[in-house]
């Protein structure tokens, strides 16, 4: 019953410019088989259940479907069953990607879960994504590659080159999505940061879309991650120059906040290149979670602690944060001073 649908003449019922192709291929009949057949695949090979006659044969049908959309669902499932059987899963891959425009990102998770055991498989595939890809493609191959290279399969500095020699937007986009993984920057924190630090130094966009990214590093990390001054530098001036950028940052209130506990000084450095982005920029500040408050309480007590042993350094840098958020107008600021009776 199932061959009947292989070459089904059909379209979509869904339309619009928001449908990709998953969406149009379980709008499908035959997409409604086809993602039959990978389900009742996968749960043989899970179950090590012996498959019937026409399985592999009929699954190959449906993978050289001429209607990218059905060929999307067939890869959607596809990274189990290439786990499980390896010979027949890359033998669907290649089948349905000899045509692979538009399906590298559908494509994805088959070479994310292989690429660490199957180097050698993956590969030619990032090759020929370099070679023939364009758009997101370039995103799959920005994120896979990235990827590879923190994994010591490919060269990291040659690499990294060849993605500045690139120049294209969605590699930098991809590339810069792993850099700022918490998981991987806890784990090749030398090599991310390095990344983080050339795509901040890019021309622009390339600059703004790692900046963008590198957001995830002040705003998820806990503990908070040490990021040294130059890139805040970098990432706030990156910031500045981006006219959409007007909001609010009360995520790094929090990265501040939890830093100073950890690195009072590194916690001063960066509250001072991030007032001056404010003060510039001008953006709606407000004191979210009091996170600005409990910062001052920390520094104060830390420099305090620290007066005499730098002849009050510290101590004048901190008083000039607090009255730099005096002058941003922020009240938690007022009131806290009045509950500590400083003047």
């Amino acid at each position: 019953m199932a061959i009947g649908f292989a070459s089904l003449q059909e379209e979509s019922c869904i339309k619009g410019d928001s449908v990709n192709l998953l969406t149009t291929g379980i709008n499908m009949m035959s997409g409604h088989v086809a993602e039959a057949l990978m389900i009742l695949a996968n749960n043989f090979q899970e179950r090590s259940v012996p498959f019937p006659e026409l399985l592999s044969s009929t699954l190959y049908l449906f993978s050289g479907n001429e209607h990218p959309a059905i060929r999307a669902l067939i890869l959607r499932r596809l990274p189990h069953l290439q786990s499980k059987n390896s010979e027949l899963g890359w033998g669907l891959f290649d089948c349905a990607m000899k045509d692979a425009s538009g399906l590298w990102q559908t494509a994805e998770p088959c070479l994310y879960y292989s690429y660490n055991n199957h180097f050698e498989k993956v590969a030619p595939l990032l090759a020929r994504t370099y070679r023939e890809g364009s758009g997101e493609d370039m995103e799959t191959w920005g994120r896979i590659s990235a990827l590879v290279a923190l994994s010591n399969h490919i060269d990291f500095d040659g690499w990294l080159e060849n993605l500045k020699n690139l120049d294209v937007v969605e590699a930098w986009r991809g590339a810069a999505s792993v850099w700022t993984n918490l998981g991987n920057i806890k784990q090749h924190r030398d090599q991310c940061l390095a990344g983080i630090e050339v795509g901040l130094n890019a021309n622009s966009p390339h600059s703004d879309t790692v900046a963008h990214k590198m957001e995830k590093l002040f705003r998820d990390s806990t503990p908070a991650i040490s990021i040294s001054t130059e890139l805040i530098r970098l990432f706030f001036a990156i910031l500045e120059n981006d006219n959409e950028n007007t909001h609010h940052h009360f995520w790094f209130d929090e990265w501040l906040n939890a830093t100073a506990h950890r690195d009072p000084e590194q916690a001063v450095a960066a509250a001072e290149i991030y007032l001056a982005y404010v003060k510039r920029t001008k953006p709606y500040l407000y004191d979210h979670e009091n996170n600005l408050t409990q910062l001052m309480t920390r520094l104060f007590a830390e420099a305090e602690e620290r007066e005499e042993a730098d002849h009050g350094e510290m101590l004048r840098r901190v008083v000039s944060i607090q009255d730099t958020l005096l002058s941003l107008g922020l009240d938690s600021i007022n009131d806290w001073l009045k509950a500590a009776e400083r003047p």
